[in-house]
């Protein structure tokens, strides 16, 4: 999935909101080794809180940009999305 991921966005905020038996960490590590070893040209970074994740999504975007944020907090992060001012 990492590896996928990487060849398909230009830039990637992996979060961990579940990690399903895993240490904390160690699922983000997974999909942001893929991304590296995966020939793509992703800038990744692990920012393991979702809020935050969304926050530098939404702080390093340009107009244009298409943002996918995949979220398990729907409500909260449309609730920040729809607090914020956008250029």
């Amino acid at each position: 999935l990492g590896a996928q991921l990487g060849r398909m966005l230009d830039t990637l905020f992996i979060c961990e909101t579940a990690p399903r038996g895993r240490e904390p960490g160690e699922t983000a590590g997974l999909l942001l080794t893929g991304v590296e070893g995966g020939g793509g040209g992703c800038h990744a970074q692990v920012v393991l809180a979702e809020l935050d994740a969304v926050e530098r999504a939404l702080d390093e975007a340009s107009p244009g940009d298409l943002l996918v944020l995949l979220v398990d907090d729907i409500e909260g992060v449309s609730e920040r999305a729809k607090a914020r001012k956008f250029r």
